[in-house]
Protein backbone atom coordinates (compact mmCIF):
# COMPACT_ATOMS: atom_id res chain seq x y z
CA UNK A 1 0.00 0.00 0.00
CA UNK A 2 1.47 3.17 -0.67
CA UNK A 3 1.83 5.14 2.27
CA UNK A 4 3.00 8.85 2.47
CA UNK A 5 3.51 11.25 5.33
CA UNK A 6 0.77 14.40 6.17
CA UNK A 7 3.84 16.49 4.53
CA UNK A 8 3.88 14.40 1.86
CA UNK A 9 0.25 14.51 1.26
CA UNK A 10 -0.25 17.77 1.88
CA UNK A 11 2.50 18.57 -0.88
CA UNK A 12 0.48 16.11 -3.61
CA UNK A 13 -2.75 18.22 -2.84
CA UNK A 14 -1.41 21.58 -2.84
CA UNK A 15 0.55 20.78 -6.08
CA UNK A 16 -2.45 18.92 -8.05
CA UNK A 17 -4.68 21.96 -6.85
CA UNK A 18 -2.56 24.76 -9.13
CA UNK A 19 -2.40 24.88 -13.15
CA UNK A 20 1.18 26.11 -12.63
CA UNK A 21 4.97 25.39 -11.46
CA UNK A 22 5.67 26.24 -8.10
CA UNK A 23 9.16 27.19 -7.11
CA UNK A 24 10.76 25.14 -4.28
CA UNK A 25 11.65 27.89 -2.24
CA UNK A 26 7.85 29.06 -2.17
CA UNK A 27 6.96 25.53 -1.57
CA UNK A 28 8.79 24.89 1.11
CA UNK A 29 7.85 27.87 2.53
CA UNK A 30 4.73 27.20 2.64
CA UNK A 31 5.43 23.31 4.01
CA UNK A 32 7.01 24.56 6.76
CA UNK A 33 10.52 22.79 5.41
CA UNK A 34 13.85 23.37 3.81
CA UNK A 35 14.48 23.16 0.56
CA UNK A 36 16.05 19.87 0.89
CA UNK A 37 13.25 18.01 2.77
CA UNK A 38 11.66 19.50 -0.20
CA UNK A 39 13.26 17.46 -2.46
CA UNK A 40 13.72 14.53 -0.34
CA UNK A 41 9.73 13.73 -0.22
CA UNK A 42 9.49 15.30 -4.07
CA UNK A 43 11.90 11.78 -4.12
CA UNK A 44 9.81 9.84 -2.12
CA UNK A 45 7.12 10.40 -3.93
CA UNK A 46 8.92 9.93 -7.10
CA UNK A 47 9.96 7.11 -6.08
CA UNK A 48 6.43 4.86 -5.67
CA UNK A 49 5.50 4.86 -9.57
CA UNK A 50 7.83 4.54 -13.03
CA UNK A 51 6.65 7.91 -14.34
CA UNK A 52 7.32 10.96 -12.02
CA UNK A 53 4.36 12.03 -10.31
CA UNK A 54 5.59 15.08 -9.78
CA UNK A 55 8.23 17.29 -12.21
CA UNK A 56 10.63 19.37 -11.45
CA UNK A 57 11.29 22.43 -13.87
CA UNK A 58 13.82 25.23 -13.75
CA UNK A 59 10.38 26.70 -13.34
CA UNK A 60 9.07 25.27 -10.72
CA UNK A 61 7.49 21.89 -9.45
CA UNK A 62 4.03 20.74 -11.12
CA UNK A 63 1.84 17.23 -10.42
CA UNK A 64 1.75 15.24 -13.92
CA UNK A 65 -1.98 14.76 -13.97
CA UNK A 66 -1.96 11.51 -15.76
CA UNK A 67 0.19 9.86 -13.45
CA UNK A 68 -1.17 11.81 -9.93
CA UNK A 69 -4.85 10.49 -11.08
CA UNK A 70 -3.97 6.93 -11.95
CA UNK A 71 -1.62 6.83 -8.51
CA UNK A 72 -4.16 8.15 -6.39
CA UNK A 73 -7.49 5.95 -7.96
CA UNK A 74 -4.72 2.59 -7.38
CA UNK A 75 -4.58 3.85 -3.52
CA UNK A 76 -8.33 4.20 -3.24
CA UNK A 77 -9.13 1.04 -4.99
CA UNK A 78 -6.69 -0.92 -2.89
CA UNK A 79 -8.14 0.92 -0.03
CA UNK A 80 -11.51 0.02 -0.23
CA UNK A 81 -12.06 -2.90 -3.17
CA UNK A 82 -9.51 -5.16 -1.36
CA UNK A 83 -10.84 -4.93 2.06
CA UNK A 84 -14.10 -5.83 0.66
CA UNK A 85 -13.47 -8.42 -1.78
CA UNK A 86 -11.58 -10.15 1.51
CA UNK A 87 -14.55 -9.94 3.34
CA UNK A 88 -16.98 -11.58 0.93
CA UNK A 89 -14.47 -14.49 0.36
CA UNK A 90 -14.07 -15.05 4.43
CA UNK A 91 -17.46 -14.79 4.42
CA UNK A 92 -17.72 -17.80 2.09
Amino acid sequence: MIRFSQRQALLLQLLSEVDHPIKGTDLAGLLGVSTRTLRYDVARINGISRDNIIESTTNGYSVEQSVYTGVVEAAVRRAFVAPVVEGVIDSS
